[in-house]
């Protein structure tokens, strides 16, 4: 699922030096090994198949697109990692064993566990309202219904909106500020309805998340970061992860290094860590919630509820599952397997952090390359599918998970309905299209590209590309999507399953009068206030009778929205999903547009003070705080380490490994109120 939008904020990058023995031992390595290094423990070594797979995933990751990146493979008490290419472009530094990625909505997953650890402890009930614990979200519903609670939130079926854009986003020196607008953002975002009622069906929110990590910080009284670092990253020895910059990868998106900014909803996707330490938080989980001493992180029967499918599914969930934090679905090996997974999105880092439960086996990628996404997936399955069983006792079995371990059987087909009632538009997350009747199929355009919905004659609908108009191809990007057309008691939708099991809902909109304040509204708008979101412009139009707005992002990626008028001054985002059911409204007398607490003006009121470009904000000034100023990284904590897991290629700087404590409490040095 989609995490947070990159700004475009620069900033010097002075990336940490590598000691020539142990740069020259890494290139030794890199060239044995194709291009991806293998790291061993000391004292007996994995086995030679898990170094292979080790090799053969970072390799993957290369042959994917990414510039930098590490694999790690995980087979009982076995562990392998593997790296490919550089962190930074700039001086040609290796990734190792050090690097440090942005984990992104991995994060989410230690919200969830730590969620449920404090509910086990009588501090926290996940069945009541948030606002229980956060009064301002009080007003936090959806006309007719009730306030959220914490399980309905951290199964993304709260009806929460997917991000709260203003604010949302800032550079490392303003990370304060950040943390006020968290504090605020129950008031903030319970100014709008809700979306979608509670319950009706998955729909990916970030604040969602945010919300809970504030609600852990009431009930304990203690910076969410502080507990995280104390009840999961020290126990685990996980001693280069925290929640600051310093030495941070670089990242880049279409052969261009991204600018890293800080994220307000850090509890969302706010961890960077490195390809070891993720390791050893998903050994952990694959032993039952243990560290590699054997004590409990977590109750053994907690941490099974949290990997089980919660609550009743709402109408639109379909064959989603989610149990908490970890989705269930999203990879479908060869052979069916008790999935607990999830991915992370951080401007241009990619994260994939996969586990077979039952097989006591598990995979963590991490890219610092937005083009790698696509590819990260078909790896993982590789890796699950090409990694044996572990020997031995498992904590998880997965005889008695029903549900879990054999394969969702396919939907039945119904027969196509008339091709005519199906054309028309449709809105869907990011993107609108027309459906249109083309022979005996439906036809559409995708990104300048002609397609097409097929018969396959089994089971499903599958879409194929047009070369030339009519040649059928392979579709690309919407490779392996099958499509169900069905017209259901609220209106027409086409059912779009991703592979890996993900539903996306289209929903056909049919054209309605435009208020005439929302035509005079069609045109380019730029926001008021560049600091705090990710949004460069807005661009209204009137097509076909239909009221569209493009969301055009600080990386060059854009997204058009359909619009539904409410009023002369409020149309709602169509459709369900990810970004959907939310409002744009136009205030003051039509000059300020206003959307996801950003607000917007003509682009020719703003023309004369644009916001700042990348030139302009690419250093910070002189005296202005810099996390990766020489001499400045973190000491070693001096906790202890897992003697388990891979051990450093020799030569490597331990001395240059990283405390925690230290990355938390140079971001967030306060506490909170209980």
């Amino acid at each position: 699922m989609r995490g947070f939008i990159p700004g475009t904020r620069l900033r010097s990058h002075r990336p940490e030096r590598v000691r020539p023995s142990g740069r020259l031992a890494l290139l030794l390595v890199t060239l044995l090994a194709g291009c991806a290094a293998a790291v061993r423990r000391e004292g007996p070594p994995p086995p030679e198949a898990l170094v292979t797979m080790a090799n053969r995933l970072a390799a993957e990751l290369g042959a994917g697109g990414a510039v930098g990146g590490a694999a790690v493979v995980i087979r009982g008490e076995d562990t392998a990692m593997a790296f490919h290419g550089v962190r930074d472009r700039a001086d040609g530094a290796a990734v190792d064993r050090s690097t440090r990625f942005r984990a992104g909505s991995v994060t989410k997953l230690f919200t969830a566990l730590e969620t449920a650890r404090l509910a086990d402890e009588g501090l926290i009930n996940l069945d009541l309202p948030i606002d229980t614990y956060l009064p301002g979200a009080r007003q936090l519903r959806a006309e007719g219904a009730g306030v959220p609670t914490l399980r309905d939130i951290l199964t993304h079926r709260g009806g929460l909106p997917w991000n709260h854009l203003a604010g949302a986003l800032g550079p490392w020196e303003r990370r304060k500020a950040l943390r006020a607008d968290l504090d605020k953002l129950p008031e903030r975002v319970a100014a709008d309805p809700l979306p979608f009622p509670p319950g009706l069906g998955y729909a990916y929110s970030n604040v969602g998340y945010a919300l809970v990590g504030l609600a852990l910080e009431r009930v304990t009284g203690r910076r969410y970061e502080a507990l995280i670092q104390d009840h999961w990253l020290t126990p685990l020895a996980m001693h280069d992860s925290g929640f600051g910059s310093t030495r941070l990868a670089q990242s880049y998106e279409r052969g261009q290094a991204v600018p890293d900014d800080a994220l307000r909803d850090v509890p969302a996707g706010g961890l960077v860590s490195t390809a070891e330490d993720l390791g050893r938080f998903a050994r952990a989980i694959l032993r039952g919630g243990r560290d590699h001493q054997g004590r409990p992180l977590i109750s053994p029967d907690t941490l099974r509820a949290c990997l089980l499918p919660q609550g009743t599914p709402g109408p639109l969930d379909l064959d989603f599952a989610i149990g908490l934090g970890w989705q269930l679905r999203g990879i479908e090996p060869a052979a069916p397997c008790w999935l607990a997974r999830h991915s992370g999105v951080v401007g241009a880092f990619r994260t994939e952090l996969a586990l077979a439960m039952d097989r006591g086996t598990g995979v963590v990628l991490l890219s610092n390359t937005a083009e790698s996404e696509a590819t990260l997936l078909p790896i993982a399955r590789q890796a699950l599918d090409g990694v044996e069983a572990a020997a031995g006792p498992r904590p998880f079995v997965a005889g008695d998970v029903p549900g879990l371990t054999v394969p969702v059987p396919p939907r039945p087909k119904a027969p196509l309905p008339p091709v005519r009632s199906l054309e028309g538009r449709y809105a869907m997350p990011g993107a609108t299209f027309a459906l249109r009747q083309a022979g005996e199929n439906l036809g559409f355009d995708w990104g300048g590209q002609a397609m097409r919905i097929v018969d396959d004659g089994l089971s499903r609908f599958r879409i194929e590309a047009l070369l030339l108009g009519f040649l059928p191809v392979a579709p690309g990007r919407l490779s392996g999507i099958v499509a169900i057309p069905s017209v259901e008691e609220d209106g027409i939708w086409l059912m779009l399953r991703r592979p890996g099991g993900f539903w996306t809902m289209a929903r056909k909109v049919d054209p309605r009068p435009v208020p005439a304040t929302w035509l005079a509204a069609c045109g380019s708008w730029q926001p008021t206030d560049a600091e705090g979101h990710a949004v460069d412009a807005v661009t209204l139009r009137v097509e076909a009778g239909h009221l569209l707005g493009e969301v055009r992002y600080r990386n060059g990626l854009a997204e058009t929205r359909h619009l539904t008028p409410l009023a002369d001054d409020r149309a709602l985002l169509t459709g369900f999903g990810r970004g959907l059911g939310e409002e744009w409204r136009l205030a003051a007398e039509g000059s300020v547009l206003r959307y996801s607490g950003v607000g917007f003006r003509r682009q020719a009121d703003t023309a004369a003070t644009p916001p700042p470009t990348p030139e302009a904000t690419s250093a910070p000034a002189a005296g202005e705080a810099n996390d990766d100023a020489a001499g400045e990284a973190p000491v070693p904590s001096g906790g202890e380490s897992d003697p388990g897991l891979v051990q450093p290629v020799e030569g490597l700087d331990q001395g240059r490994l990283g405390s925690n404590k230290a990355d938390a409490e140079e971001a967030f040095p306060a506490s909170p109120k209980p």
